[in-house]
């Protein structure tokens, strides 16, 4: 449902849009393939997974190119509204500017919002949201 609203958004406005399911831990990262990589709440790696796949991103996203990230902060444990149990799981801005360090601009903000993803993801949350241009 999510999905068919994007693209109809997307096509209202002149924009091709690629969505892909795959297993974040066995993808092959292709060299330079995406002008933009979403990911959104992706929160359930371990985190030397993590970084593997945050290496692949690194590395699929054109020169020039966008990666726009979302996922819960540190807070979100105490708010229990969806998301990662562990603080390792969690994101912080020091982790994402870190793990994106060699883009040229980065710009990465922590906040707390009421979001409704459905259930279990319900109410005020802590997030971390980072965009970063290769």
């Amino acid at each position: 449902m999510l999905r068919l609203r994007r693209a109809k958004l997307a096509d209202e406005r002149g924009v091709s849009l690629n969505f892909e399911l795959s297993d974040l831990t066995a993808r092959e990262w292709e060299k330079d393939q995406y002008d933009v990589v979403v990911g959104i709440f992706f929160q359930f790696l371990a985190p030397t997974d993590r970084a593997s796949v945050f290496e692949g991103i690194r590395r699929t996203v054109r020169p020039g190119g966008l990666v726009l990230i979302e996922g819960y902060g540190l807070g979100q444990i105490e708010y229990g509204t969806g998301g990662p149990k562990t603080r390792e799981k969690l994101y912080t801005e020091d982790l994402l500017r870190r793990a994106f360090a060699d883009f040229s601009d980065v710009q990465i903000t922590a906040y707390d919002a009421g979001i409704s993803e459905g259930p279990g993801h319900d109410g005020m949350s802590a997030l971390v949201d980072m965009v970063a241009r290769r």
